[in-house]
């Protein structure tokens, strides 16, 4: 006997797919489609596309069905924003650290003097 899948697998699967693209932002998720895929009930599928929404990653529309939330790109701006800010504090940090006369340090700081972007 098959073994039952669960919400939460559904919910991994789903997730991992629509991060990866490979369900696309805009696309309709077909409940009856995910529950012959799955080969399961509908119950255990509107579990983990409720999760889904929760998490943001899809719209739930009554009468309509649930499509995959478009990218917003405000947010993924401000997210490379925060990551290059980070980055470039480790940087900093990692090569106060390293002794000066180290040829380490004297390479990553010319990299980075290249490549540094200046006003």
């Amino acid at each position: 006997m098959a073994e039952q899948l669960h919400p939460e697998d559904i919910y991994q699967t789903l997730e991992y797919e629509i991060v990866t693209l490979k369900i696309k932002p805009g696309e309709t998720i077909s409940e009856n489609q995910l529950c012959k895929r799955f080969g399961i009930s509908r119950t255990p599928v509107r579990t983990a596309l409720q999760r889904l929404e929760q998490n943001g990653f899809v719209q739930i529309i009554p009468c309509k069905g649930t499509i995959v939330t478009p990218i917003d790109l405000d947010i993924v701006d401000q997210i490379v924003y925060q990551r290059t800010a980070v980055e470039s504090m480790v940087l900093r940090d990692f090569i106060q650290c390293v002794p000066p006369r180290s040829t380490l340090r004297s390479s990553i700081s010319m990299t980075c003097w290249k490549r540094w972007p200046r006003p």
